[in-house]
């Protein structure tokens, strides 16, 4: 709702409060609550590839320090060489590739060959964390075809590639497999 519309809803429900004496059976107005803000990322680093670039879903990533004690949402930037339906599981654990898992979520998406990698979202049922621990994200093709990548590319807000929270393995081997990156295109909150 616009700032003036909800300015005058507040001016006539303030006008009609102000009218209604205790024995009048009008019932006073109540503004509604303005419309929440956009989301507040705990890991936000959007992808800038204008086309499709990255690597295969095969490989892992890791947060090595969340910042809150729970995530609701995982926004990864995919693209492919075999256009499609595509469903992918992005499964959540604690500290190491094979840990507790906190939480898996899936996504269906149609995917065109050459073309630039499109923004995919995870739903999570608010996956708890502990402040300040790792959290290993593995995917994982459940149908369609092969050859699909998440986007590596992002802009890091000037960070040293030490300084970025998030870290690309070449795989998922127990227990956090092997440096690939610093970064991947990724959103969490």
């Amino acid at each position: 709702m616009k700032r003036w519309m909800l300015f005058v809803l507040m001016l006539v429900a303030g006008i009609a409060v102000l009218g209604c004496k205790k024995d009048d059976a009008s019932t006073p107005v109540t503004p509604a609550a303005p419309a929440p803000a956009g989301p507040t990322y705990l890991v936000n680093y959007s992808s800038n590839c204008t086309t499709i670039c990255g690597d295969g879903i095969d490989r892992g990533f890791y947060v090595e320090s969340m910042p809150a004690t729970t995530f609701s949402k995982v926004r990864l930037w995919l693209g492919t060489s075999s256009s499609g339906a595509k469903v992918i599981q992005l499964t959540a654990r604690k500290n190491t590739y094979d840990g507790e898992v906190i939480g898996v979520a899936s996504a269906a998406v149609s995917l065109t060959a050459s073309a630039t990698n499109v923004p995919v979202d995870f739903t999570f049922s608010a996956a708890p964390v502990t402040v300040g621990s790792v959290v290993t994200f593995s995917m994982t093709l459940l149908t369609g075809t092969a050859n699909v990548y998440y986007s590596l590319s992002s802009d890091f807000g000037g960070l040293a590639p030490g300084d970025i929270n998030v870290t690309e393995t070449t795989g998922t081997t127990p227990p956090l497999d092997t440096f690939r990156h610093n970064g991947v295109a990724v959103q969490i909150w």
